[in-house]
């Protein structure tokens, strides 16, 4: 593309970072994204930070997220992401621990990225713990967050939690889904 003389723009960048699993294509993807100025863009860099995750360089998805001067939840969320996706559970915990400290409050989307780490530890200690910070972030019931717990506590072989969770669960019809 840039061989012909054509400047990637956002769009494009966006929909090639997505396929990109290799680590010499995500070099030339950064490249890419550095020589045209698109590095400032948020949505550029939280794609890069999964690309750089799928292509196993953590340290480059680490780097792209400590450059962000404002660390809003989208940022945090695609580095929690990142670190489950690469499975480094407790640094996923501890970023999330670190975004609670500056007062985001977490949404599901960041909440089932937080699951998903909890998953590879299989503790049932952290499921308890994000159990009880979900409950304490929303008053309802959500039928995906109540769903990736009971995996959770299924994982953590804990079927007396898994079965409390379903027990209280809204919207499900059929008993085999436990």
């Amino acid at each position: 593309m840039s061989d012909e003389g054509i400047k990637p723009n956002i769009a494009s960048i966006l929909n090639a970072t997505v396929c990109i699993r290799h680590k010499n294509v995500g070099h030339d993807m950064r490249r890419a994204i550095m020589d045209n100025g698109l590095d400032i863009d948020h949505s550029v860099r939280n794609t890069a930070m999964l690309m750089f995750a799928r292509c196993r360089r953590i340290d480059l998805a680490r780097s792209l997220f400590d450059g962000f001067t404002f660390k809003d939840m989208v940022c945090c969320t695609s580095m929690i992401d990142t670190y489950a996706q690469a499975d480094l559970p407790l640094e996923a915990l501890h970023l999330f621990s670190r975004m609670r400290l500056q007062y985001l409050l977490p949404d599901p989307v960041i909440l089932l990225a937080v699951i998903r780490a909890c998953s590879i530890l299989a503790s049932l200690h952290h499921a308890r713990t994000l159990q009880g910070r979900i409950i304490h972030c929303f008053m309802e019931s959500q039928l995906v967050l109540d769903t990736a717990v009971l995996d959770l506590y299924i994982k953590c072989g804990s079927l007396a939690y898994a079965r409390k969770v379903f027990d209280k669960m809204k919207g499900v019809s059929s008993p085999g889904a436990l």
